[in-house]
């Protein structure tokens, strides 16, 4: 039997590689056929293999290091996601590390594999939990079940396919992987003033730069996307945990139907890695507030996933606020103990991070604060748009109702919540005031441990978006997503509790849900199409055109044409560009200077120079500038918008025409968006 068996499968891998050769041979006309693109799937392949890679050894990183943490009552997939979470930032942290000694380069790889191979037994053991996840998880038992979970994986998949094609987002291409593209080219971490994003935290950074050291791009995005799966997966567990099936499918639909937050997944941006620190971070302060074994690890835990959300983003402090409100009320007798270990574990793996900002930007939390090079208040008032919150726009009504005004007027792009986050996600907690008695004891616990973090977080939200024109973008308060998540599960499970005659509340609450989608998920479905990501996955992925035409209809406006333009400039040119922050398509051997706070003309102004000593120093130092003006009364851009947003500035940039342009000639223009000038003769 052995033999026949054989013989058939090497019959079924001869008609594959038939099937596949045919497929793909040159046709007469020298145009490859459209059924198969092989190199394409190696792509696809590659990237996807990097990031398990990664992922199977930060799992065994975190779960060696928390080998005698006992796991009694957590889920696996809450103890899965706790473990890659921690090995993450553990070896994010040693990047870190290394390259601020100097030494960042593809040999970090080493000892990452190093790192693999002690830990090799736990990568399998975690390996083998995530792999019972996926396949042993059972089948969904209700409909509602069943729905829900379609949903997410058809919404998790789309997200992916997005994922795996060229980066286009705004913050990826100006920041997140602009970073670790400079550190690579520099060989450490070094200092970078012309971009302040450069003096932040950058756990999440450092991992995609481990990725871009090995030629992918694309990774980065994906590791974002499993990032996330993983904070779905937590709070899905942890809701079923404390509840029921269908509350938990409910907590994770409401999720990825925002299109906010699914449109995040899609991206190499660093918030869904915030996102499931929170999550995970709340997994862990609720085992320490109800147990007593291992009381004391699962505060350091806690501590630890917190301080690594410090080191990925700043926006992460109301979430460290809030769980060290919790401790405090949960355990005043210990007070002073408790805040030795949460405090002293917490700046213990953010201490690269200080070490960091004290030693390149001279303030060890760069730019607040202190300010630093290149940084004081007059940028940071440019940088937080000060004076353009909530209370200035005159909407003071929206402030003690921020998650039901977030709720309605959250568009995407729009000011002020720039973030579709559905109709429940934010909303269905407060159904608690009604159904809170219909609450076990233990679920209502819960619920109380988790409303300190959550009152601080909704503070905190409502505080910025007061004050601060960027302050009002719900991913800036992202780390409340899951508690509001879990919280809107505990909701829905107390509706389920509620008699079904004379009015079934669970039928009419699952319709009104199901409704919702109706107006949500074409958002989903418009964004995915106008990409045209399937186009891309099916091209011909050897021809430098098919990126270059996926890159030009989706970053914005013409900007990627005008990089192509670029490209024909002498070696060694300087660009500066104006009104324009994105660099990081700029040709490897052409040096492109981007106007992060869109301040390049009046901040030397402000700082005292004259428009005539400035033109003098941009001759010294660029030989093209790059301008980006739509000059449009219904959609201006570029210098047309930000001369008059920027009220403290407007008096100095309207001296720009007045001086430039008698100093230069046009070379050419894009799309009437973008202009390269040279200096005039």
């Amino acid at each position: 039997m052995l033999k026949e068996k054989l013989i058939t499968i090497a019959g079924i891998f001869a008609v594959i590689v038939l099937y596949l050769w045919g497929h793909n041979i040159v046709a007469p006309s020298g145009e490859i056929p459209q059924q198969i693109y092989l190199l394409s799937i190696v792509f696809i392949l590659y990237d996807l293999g990097l990031v398990a890679f990664l992922l199977a050894i930060a799992g065994g990183i975190g779960r060696f290091a928390l080998r005698t943490l006992a796991f009694d009552n957590i889920s696996v997939g809450e103890r899965v996601a706790i473990e890659a979470m921690l090995g993450l930032g553990i070896i994010s942290l040693f990047v870190a590390t290394v390259g601020l000694l100097g030494y960042f380069g593809i040999y970090l790889w080493l000892a990452v594999l190093v790192a693999g191979m002690i830990c090799i037994r736990q990568v399998f053991a975690w390996l083998g939990h995530l792999r019972d996840l996926l396949l042993r998880s059972g089948k969904p038992t209700t409909p509602w079940e069943r729905f829900v979970r379609s949903f997410i994986v058809v919404t998790l998949v789309s997200a992916l396919i997005l994922a795996l094609a060229p980066p286009y987002a705004w913050d990826a291409i100006n920041y997140h992987l602009l970073i670790p593209q400079r550190y690579i080219a520099d060989g450490a971490i070094t200092q970078h003033l012309d971009n302040h994003f450069f003096g932040f935290p950058q756990n999440m950074e450092m991992l995609y730069g481990l990725f871009m050291m090995l030629g992918s791009d694309r990774a980065p995005a994906v590791l974002h996307w499993a990032i996330g799966s993983l904070g779905v997966m937590t709070v899905y567990n942890f809701v079923r945990r404390y509840t029921s099936g269908k509350a938990a499918a409910f907590s994770v639909l409401v999720l990825m139907a925002s299109f906010g937050l699914w449109q995040l997944f899609t991206r190499a941006y660093v918030d869904v890695a915030l996102f499931t620190l929170s999550a995970v971070a709340v997994v862990s302060i609720t085992q320490w507030s109800v147990t007593e074994k291992d009381k004391q690890s699962w505060l350091i835990l806690t501590a630890l996933l917190a301080s690594i959300a410090a080191g990925t983003k700043y926006t992460s402090a109301s979430l460290l606020v809030g769980i060290y409100a919790l401790i405090l009320l949960r355990d005043p007798k210990n007070a002073v103990r408790n805040t030795l270990i949460y405090g002293g574990f917490g700046v213990l793996l953010f201490t690269p991070w200080l070490i960091k900002g004290a030693f390149l930007y001279e303030n060890p939390v760069y730019p607040y604060i202190f300010d630093g090079p290149n940084w004081d208040s007059i940028r940071s008032e440019n940088f937080s748009d000060s004076g353009n919150g909530l209370i200035g726009q005159g909407l003071w009504a929206h402030i003690p109702i921020l998650p039901f005004a977030v709720t309605t007027f959250g568009i995407t792009n729009t000011t002020p919540y720039s973030f579709v986050s559905g109709a429940f996600l934010l909303t269905m907690p407060f159904v608690l005031l009604v159904g809170w008695w219909s609450l076990g004891e233990e679920q209502r616990r819960v619920a109380r441990d988790l409303l300190p973090i959550v009152f601080v977080i909704l503070v905190f939200f409502m505080i910025l978006a007061a004050v601060s024109g960027i302050g009002g973008q719900v991913r800036l308060s992202i780390t409340g997503l899951p508690l509001a998540a879990i919280l809107g599960g505990f909701a829905f499970y107390s509706l389920e509790q509620w008699q079904r005659r004379p009015l079934d509340m669970m039928f009419l609450t699952q319709s009104a849900i199901i409704l919702t989608l109706l107006f949500t998920v074409p958002e989903h479905i418009s964004y995915f199409t106008d990409s045209r990501v399937l186009e891309f996955h099916t091209s011909d992925r050897t021809a430098d055109t098919t990126t270059d035409s996926y890159l030009s209809n989706n970053v914005q406006g013409a900007l990627y044409d005008a990089m192509l333009e670029i490209e024909a400039l002498p070696e060694g040119s300087r660009v500066l560009f104006l009104w324009e922050p994105k660099a990081y398509y700029c040709p490897a051997h052409i040096t492109c200077t981007g106007d992060l706070l869109f301040d390049n003309w009046a901040r030397p102004l402000q700082l005292g120079a004259t428009p005539d000593e400035l033109i003098a120093e941009w001759q010294a130092n660029y030989d093209y500038f790059l301008l980006f003006d739509i000059d449009s009364e219904e959609a201006p851009n570029g210098f047309s918008l930000w001369r008059d947003l920027q009220e403290f500035a407007t008096e100095r940039n309207n001296l720009f025409p007045t001086y430039f342009y008698p100093a230069v000639t046009e070379e050419w223009t894009l799309a009437n968006q973008y202009t390269l000038y040279s200096w005039a003769e």
